[in-house]
């Protein structure tokens, strides 16, 4: 979310033929990275182990992690062509589903 308000709040009215567009976007791709691998991120390995019992505990975790890699595939090859239709509302679009699972959680 720091990252969408520091966009929105940088001043950018015209993403068209600005040059450092192309610096914005490398700043909020690296903050979301980073708030995302040192909040959620792990909880994709950690609740997979601690919810399934001994019995089936390998046979679940290698569900979830096989599913995990499978979206972590989808997203990050749809990633590209969403970024050059949405431009930096990209960021607003993830945001929001981080601000859904913060709330179902």
């Amino acid at each position: 979310m720091c990252s969408v308000l520091w966009f929105h709040c940088s001043g950018l009215t015209s993403l068209e033929g600005e040059p450092s567009y192309f610096k914005h976007v490398l700043k909020c791709s690296c903050t979301f990275v980073m708030s995302f691998a040192w909040s959620w991120g792990p909880l994709g390995w950690l609740i997979p182990s601690e919810i399934f019992p001994v019995e089936t505990r390998t046979a679940g975790f290698a569900f979830s992690v096989s599913s995990n890699m499978l979206f972590t595939f989808l997203i990050a090859q749809a990633f590209l062509s969403m970024l050059c239709h949405m431009r930096a509302y990209i960021f607003i679009f993830f945001s929001a589903w981080i601000l859904v699972m913060a709330l179902f959680v």
